[in-house]
């Protein structure tokens, strides 16, 4: 049998490419990519770094340029002030010409300007630009330059955060969240309200007074605040459709507009508008020292609920009956209404307790002072008409003159609930929360407030009136305006 010799296999695709060398090919064709790229990359991160050593350069020349201009230096003795903070942080600020003009220093590597400031524009920021020339290095293989020019720029402004006269009738003192809502509505034209915590205005609220001061603000829910004066805050939000319009200007640290209207001078902001845009000036709101801590007078009658004084008639706990009553000063463990009327002598009244007064009570008192380490409820209906001492008053049958009620509790002093209450002087619970809801109407009293916190709606008013000096011989201390200068830019 003839042996079958099988022919040899050729090679798959014999006349395909051979691609063997192809890889150094390409790494010799792409050699000065890569090294022009390694190259700008390595002279990036040294402007980079170089930027960020202007900046800092910039900035600290910027405040130092405004302080010198806000402690009442003239621009060009001040715009030389930041050249030489610049100098001392390594820029070169030689050569320098003032041009009065521009309110411009131009130095060798150093520009001062006094400009319009940019939160509020009729006050001047100075801005501040720094450059320095980097040489380039690997750079100059790809570029003709020898160097290249970085420029870092600052602007440091005035911002003005206004103080609180001593017209404020509700000031809040703790740092916590004050809420005026459901209908509430204030009408107190004369005075400002001031609270250190957040105050949250809203469901229709409408709040119509002199000024207003808070840490952040929000007015939402259909919510109207009219003042005729300014307001200041750390950080403002309008929403829901509410309004607020402040005449002599709003101060804010950032501010956010969403379905609202802002109305401020001639500026008017509609819904989603972010800026923060002159008249609505940069700045805000210093938290307020307890206004009455420092009375002294005040101190002593807080202080007599630990130790009342030997010549202080001692009751007891005192209930009422359906007969008419009458109180004298004195010390007293806790006071409850029966359903008769109640009549307070003038004076000084301790207790150690909570004062109860049932619905449809009436209780009045003409110069009085009431201290209670514990909480005051009027009832649903009740009728209260109590006036401070005058300072002849408290001379003669004791109290303190303007304080009408006061109290070291923490919890809630339910002033209103439903009933008519009449009160003039200063309420002070700073450790407190004073509730005023139900309905109740305060408007046209002469009741000043200070506590720790407020929660006031479901459809109460709150009035004071001007023609109230003769009850309120306690000022407010007022807080002057503060000046901050800021980086702005």
């Amino acid at each position: 049998m003839r042996k079958v010799v099988p022919f040899p296999r050729l090679p798959r695709r014999p006349f395909g490419p051979d691609r063997r060398g192809s890889v150094p090919l390409m790494v010799t064709l792409m050699a000065p990519v890569l090294l022009g790229a390694s190259a700008l990359a390595l002279e990036e991160g040294n402007w980079s770094g170089v930027h960020l050593l202007l900046q800092r350069r910039a900035d600290l020349a910027a405040e130092a340029a405004m302080l010198r201009y806000a402690a009442g230096d003239s621009a060009e003795t001040a715009a030389g002030a930041g050249a030489d903070v610049a100098a001392l942080n390594g820029a070169a600020a030689a050569n320098r010409s003032w041009a009065s003009a521009t309110g411009t220093l131009a130095a060798s590597d150093v520009t001062v300007a006094f400009v319009p400031g940019i939160r509020n524009d009729a006050d001047s920021a100075a801005t501040v630009t720094v450059i320095q020339r980097v040489p380039l290095t690997i750079g100059q293989l790809l570029s003709p330059l020898a160097s290249v020019t970085i420029a870092a720029t600052a602007t440091a402004e005035r911002l003005l955060s206004p103080g609180v006269d001593g017209s404020a009738c509700l000031v809040a003192t703790k740092p916590a969240s004050s809420g005026f809502n459901g209908g509430f509505n204030v009408t107190a034209p004369g005075c400002s309200i001031v609270t250190n915590g957040d105050f949250n205005i809203s469901n229709g609220a409408h709040i119509g007074a002199e000024g207003l001061f808070s840490s952040s603000l929000e007015v939402t829910g259909s919510a109207g605040v009219i003042l005729s004066g300014e307001a200041a805050t750390n950080t403002l939000t309008v929403s829901g459709g509410a309004t607020l319009d402040a005449a002599s200007g709003i101060y804010t640290g950032t501010a956010l507009v969403d379905w609202g209207i802002v109305t401020n001078g001639t500026l008017t902001l509609y819904d989603d508008s972010t800026a923060i845009t002159p008249p609505i000036y940069g700045g805000g709101f210093t938290r307020v020292a307890d206004p009455l801590a420092s009375q002294p007078d005040v101190a002593a009658a807080i202080g007599d609920l630990a130790s009342p004084p030997a010549s202080a008639a001692t009751y007891g706990k005192f209930t009422g009956t359906w007969r008419p009553s009458t109180l004298n000063p004195g010390v007293y463990t806790g006071i409850t209404s029966g359903s008769g009327s109640m009549t307070l002598n003038p004076g000084l009244y301790i207790v150690e307790g909570n004062i109860s007064i049932g619905q449809g009570i009436t209780l009045a008192g003409n110069g009085v002072t009431i201290v209670t380490s514990g909480t005051i409820a009027f009832g649903g209906g009740a009728s209260v008409t109590l006036t401070p001492p005058t300072v002849e008053q408290a001379a003669s049958t004791g109290g303190v003159a303007g304080l009408t009620l006061a109290g070291t509790s923490a919890g809630t002093q339910a002033l209103s609930n439903g009933a008519t209450p009449n009160l003039a002087g200063i309420a002070y619970f700073p450790n407190g929360t004073i509730n005023l809801a139900g309905g109740v109407s305060m408007l046209n009293n002469c009741l000043e407030m200070v506590a720790g916190d407020y929660q006031l709606g479901n459809g109460a008013s709150y009035g004071f009136s001007s023609a109230c000096s003769q009850y309120t011989p306690l000022v407010i201390p007022a807080t002057a305006p503060t000046v901050t200068i800021a980086l702005v830019q």
